[in-house]
């Protein structure tokens, strides 16, 4: 039988050293490192399961008291059982039999044995072989087992940066800001004044005032240069407006429930096809039917993440909260109107030389 660790059992005749060394193969190293896998995974789920045992985790003197209730009844159990029985005597003649499937490292090893084979002897006679010396196998399966260790300890636990070192090719005494070159980095680093990691920003310090948070209606409400994006809404090659257009506005109450939301289409808008002669009033009576009819009518359209925003009805700033204007301070809902604005779309050079319609 074969034994991971080295113990071998006496052979029946001698064969000078008794071992015969098989030829080694990956895949032959590959079916032992499995099986010496799970002899180690089944040692240890078997050292998990001994102090997950429950009489472990049992108080003393509960285990005391069941040994005591015990004691009487186990002599006479066992001067019953001490009695000989025919019925063991068969079983003991009878060839052992495998009940239940087999466990993992039983079957890592039975494939093992399968791939290996048998001697030249063994195989002749048909005989289980006891003749392989699987000394080279364990010597590699524990070499590479300690060298993934070695491996892993080589690595300095208080700079976690050093992998990341070696993957981008960086030298240890070069920082990445020097690598980079100037005209990528948009800024001359000479011209930059120099830091003093000693003396902090003092919170005295005057700091520039931020920026306002919403823009005005008549700041991002317009058209743009376009720019091309090859695939942004398909296969075909679009010009997509950077600026935001109108689209529709709330024209009436949500009361009335019929024609509330109006088309603001005006052909004078340097965006509008060609051809148009009249401006688009049209009412519908919620935002989707508003939308349809303007990409399907007027110009494909591309909506933003947040397509409706507000406007207040006294001082006309846009804003996405519809109680109150930062502006005027207006906190009354009905001065807020609602817009839908959304990127105008247009046919890039490369259909128009094909012959596609320009929007």
């Amino acid at each position: 039988m074969l034994v991971p660790d080295g113990t071998q059992k006496a052979l029946p005749y001698d064969r000078g050293n008794g071992r015969i060394r098989p030829q080694r193969t990956p895949e032959l190293q590959r079916l032992y490192d499995r099986w010496r896998d799970s002899v180690e995974c089944q040692t240890f789920e078997s050292f998990l399961q001994l102090n997950q045992d429950e009489a472990m985790l049992q108080v003393p003197s509960m285990r005391r008291s069941l040994s005591q209730r015990s004691g009487g009844s186990s002599s006479s159990a066992h001067s019953a059982s001490s009695a000989p029985d025919d019925s063991e005597f068969e079983e003991q003649d009878k060839k052992p039999r495998r009940r239940g499937p087999l466990t993992k490292p039983k079957r890592e090893k039975t494939a093992f044995i399968r791939r290996l084979g048998a001697c030249v002897s063994c195989r002749t006679r048909k005989v289980g072989c006891t003749h392989w010396d699987l000394t080279e196998f364990e010597e590699c399966y524990q070499s590479s087992k300690h060298g993934d260790e070695i491996h892993l300890n080589g690595v300095d636990e208080l700079s976690p940066l050093l992998l990341g070192d070696d993957l981008l090719g960086l030298e240890q005494h070069h920082s990445p800001l020097a690598l980079i070159p100037q005209f990528q980095m948009g800024m001359d680093l000479a011209a930059l004044p120099p830091s003093s990691p000693i003396s902090p920003v003092s919170p005295l310090t005057p700091m520039a005032p931020p920026s306002p948070l919403f823009m005005s209606a008549e700041s991002y409400i317009g058209w743009g240069f376009p720019t091309t994006e090859d695939d942004h809404l398909g296969r075909f090659q679009l010009m997509r407006n950077e600026l935001l257009i109108a689209i529709g506005n709330q024209a009436a109450t949500a009361s009335n429930n019929v024609g509330c939301w109006q088309c603001q289409f005006h052909p004078k808008d340097d965006w509008a096809p060609r051809g148009s002669a009249s401006t688009c009033l049209e009412r519908f009576a919620t935002p989707d039917e508003i939308i349809d009819h303007f990409s399907t009518v007027h110009h494909p359209i591309e909506l933003p993440d947040q397509p409706i925003w507000y406007k207040c009805r006294l001082c006309g700033r846009g804003s996405n909260d519809y109680q109150y204007c930062q502006q005027c301070g207006t906190v009354d809902s009905g001065s807020q109107e609602q817009w839908i604005h959304g990127y105008a779309v247009r046919v890039g050079p490369a259909l128009l030389a094909q012959g596609c319609e320009y929007y």
